[in-house]
Order: structure tokens, then C-alpha cells, then sequence
């Protein structure tokens, strides 16, 4: 598995989290797509947005976007983050990340 720096620096903020799962694949029928940092049991996606593979060019926006109603129409809560938030604020990221799961209502 080949992360981006971006990925790396997040997921080295969020890896000892309870739950969290890398390049999560969510099982979605007649789909195949991974999430980049997930926390499976907790129903969150939290994304990261460089601008190469999420910005640059319009299909890969429209992509996105497809992508994430596709995820929250099947009771997945997304949180993304910039490359900036990632480097600048990555306690920000952090606290975020837990808020959601505490806010999370097992099934």
C-alpha cells in the first residue's frame, strides 16, 4: 500500500485511535473505492483532499462528490481535510476526529 504524504502525515495523527482502519474498503455493493482513514465500527470517513487527486481536474471533483453521497446514503458520516488543516492543524484534526466518534451511536 503506497500512501501519499499527505495520508501519511494524517493517519500518523489519527493511527492510535480505537477503530481506526487504513485504506478502508466499505463494502459498498457494485462499488470499489477505499477510504482513506476510517473508523468502521463508528460509520466515519475521514478523507484527505490534496489537490493533485482531489482538486486539479473536474472529474476527479465530480468523482468526489459522487463518491461521498454514495458513502453517506449508506450511514457514513465524512470528514475531510485539506493539506493545509493537516500540516498546520493536525490537534485541530485530531479533536475533531474524536468528537465525531464520541458523538457515535454504536449499532
Amino acid at each position: 500500500m503506497s500512501l501519499s504524504r499527505l495520508q501519511a502525515q494524517l493517519w500518523a495523527v489519527l493511527k492510535d485511535e480505537p477503530g481506526a482502519t487504513l485504506e478502508h474498503s466499505p463494502g459498498i455493493p457494485g462499488r470499489r473505492f477505499r477510504i482513506d482513514i476510517a473508523f468502521p465500527q463508528a460509520l466515519l470517513a475521514v478523507e484527505v483532499d490534496g489537490w493533485q487527486h482531489h482538486g486539479k481536474y473536474k472529474a476527479d471533483f465530480v468523482r468526489d462528490r459522487l463518491r461521498q453521497n454514495l458513502l453517506t446514503l449508506h450511514g457514513w458520516r465524512i470528514l475531510r481535510y485539506s493539506a493545509t488543516t493537516i500540516y498546520n492543524q493536525p490537534d485541530e484534526c485530531l479533536a475533531e476526529v474524536r468528537k465525531a466518534l464520541s458523538q457515535t451511536n454504536p449499532t
